[in-house]
């Protein structure tokens, strides 16, 4: 017959495996039948681990999750599964996060996910606790770090669709996109340039580039409104091309 189960579990710690990070502190109710496990996960001040992924494990006070994973196949010649993670919500001192994800994996072909995330109420100044350290240069990574002083993240959409193993799709099997938008910003494109301040601008990482577009920022009183800088191969070239028009300004306003 059919194997049937029920189970509740409280402060579980996992560990990161195959894309799929640790959680600490978790706790929830597992039940299981018809080749379908289900979750309903609630962890509090834990924490994500993505390995070798981030520069370290993203803290949360909150997280609540429905995990479904599903044998659509377990004969011993093929095996297939399907991962459906949905109402991800989280909630750390950095930022708030709503998100779903489904992985899918079958004997002979690629793993393949797709994530569609959604952030505010971030805080500019620890985005390098997200960058995805495997696709990044540790220069890059510096650079970034001192570039982006501070500001508030209003609004974030993050995009994965793929295979992982070809992550961040350089070749275009897939889709990568990080859109964010910066507000009361302070960024810093050169340490011997005075920083731009007040800024307001779009931050775009599309597979294996990166856009900063400006939408309003000041340089020493000057308006540096449509302010872009760009590194078109972020694991390769990492050539940063800024480009920008300098609008007039009273003399009082740059004195």
């Amino acid at each position: 017959g059919n194997i049937q189960a029920l189970a509740s579990f409280t402060k579980v710690s996992t560990q990161y495996s195959q894309g799929i990070p640790g959680l600490k502190n978790l706790s929830g109710q597992l039940s299981f039948a018809e080749n379908n496990l289900h979750l309903d996960l609630l962890a509090e001040q834990g924490a994500l681990d993505f390995d070798q992924h981030f520069v370290a494990p993203i803290v949360y006070e909150s997280l609540n999750a429905n995990v479904d994973l599903t044998f659509v196949d377990f004969s011993p010649d093929k095996s297939e599964w399907q991962l459906q993670v949905s109402n991800i919500d989280i909630i750390s001192p950095e930022l708030t996060m709503n998100a779903d994800l489904a992985l899918h994996a079958m004997s002979g072909s690629e793993t393949t996910m797709s994530l569609l995330a959604s952030i505010t109420k971030g805080d500019a100044s620890k985005a390098g606790h997200y960058f995805p350290l495997t696709i990044m240069s540790t220069s890059l990574v510096d650079y970034l770090n001192s570039a982006i002083v501070s500001g508030q993240v209003e609004q974030a959409q993050v995009l994965v669709n793929g295979p992982l193993s070809h992550f961040p799709f350089t070749d275009n099997s897939g889709v990568f996109v990080v859109d964010a938008e910066l507000e009361q910003a302070v960024f810093s494109f050169e340490y011997e340039w005075p920083a731009i301040t007040d800024l307001a601008a779009n931050l775009n990482f599309t597979n294996n580039s990166m856009l900063i577009t400006g939408r309003s920022g000041n340089l020493v009183g000057l308006d540096v409104s449509g302010v872009q800088a760009a590194i078109d191969d972020l694991a390769n070239e990492r050539i940063l091309t800024v480009d920008t028009i300098i609008k007039p300004s009273s003399a009082a306003l740059v004195a």
